[in-house]
């Protein structure tokens, strides 16, 4: 999130000083995943986060980022801000800080990654439509 805020801002100036309108919708793709705790999701979802990222940083994906910014940090460091991971209630948090913070409108989430069992990637889906997707739709009657 702290590298998105000041992007936002520059679109938002650029869009500005083109004359031309802001955009109502602002989507961002997000890695989510929800389970029944926030320790079990980090357990599910952490190893392959890390080894698609680790991936990325070998194709030099984050060569031109700032250091703090890199793939190849350690998870606690890296993984606040970037990915939306822990217990529904967390993941409701984390989706209303990206909203209330950059104006996001819309989370697409990946909710699955090469190596992910299916049966944990179904289980993420569950929760997800009990109780993450229901919590929006009250909110927003």
């Amino acid at each position: 999130m702290k590298m998105l805020k000041p992007q936002m801002q520059l679109f938002r100036d650029a869009a500005r000083a083109a004359g031309r309108a802001i955009p109502t919708e602002y989507p961002a793709i997000k890695e989510v995943f929800v389970a029944r705790t926030r320790e079990d999701a980090e357990r599910q979802a952490r190893p392959y986060i890390e080894r698609k990222y680790r991936t990325y940083a070998s194709w030099g994906q984050d060569r031109f980022l700032p250091e703090e910014e890199r793939f190849d940090q350690p998870w606690e460091r890296f993984a606040p801000g970037r990915f939306i991971v822990g217990d529904p209630e967390t993941v409701i948090r984390e989706i209303e800080r990206y909203e209330r913070e950059l104006g996001l409108n819309h989370i697409i989430g990946r909710l699955q990654w090469p190596g992910l069992p299916q049966a944990d990637t179904l289980r993420c889906i569950s929760l997800m439509g009990e109780q993450v997707i229901p919590y929006f739709r009250k909110r927003a009657r």
